[in-house]
């Protein structure tokens, strides 16, 4: 039997994610350097903070999504082991982990 872990059923993110943070980010350190230099409105500046806090936000709720997928798609693996298996890896586990509170979880 392979010791899996919650990390091993997580997606990665997109590179749209990525490209998404690069902008916003990118666009709000443009913008606000040139309001503080004098050479834009401080309203594109602030329109810029929001968008940016509005990606982050965004980016924020799908890391959860993926992380309660993760476990689902985790807690679905534990159930298809046998009770053998499952005492297995019980025992393999440390106490502080994620996967030993999950598999606690699911064995009441």
């Amino acid at each position: 039997m392979n010791l899996k872990k919650i990390n091993d059923f997580r997606s990665k993110p997109s590179v749209v994610e990525y490209l998404s943070l690069y902008i916003t980010s990118s666009t709000f350190v443009i913008c606000g350097s040139a309001s503080v230099l004098g050479n834009l409105s401080s309203h594109w500046a602030m329109l810029s903070l929001a968008g940016f806090l509005v990606c982050c936000a965004c980016l924020r709720m799908l890391k959860q999504t993926r992380d309660s997928r993760a476990e689902a798609f985790y807690g679905e693996w534990l159930i298809a082991l046998n009770p053998k298996e499952i005492v297995e890896l019980k025992n393999r586990l440390n106490d502080q982990c994620p996967e030993k509170h999950l598999l606690s979880r699911l064995v009441r």
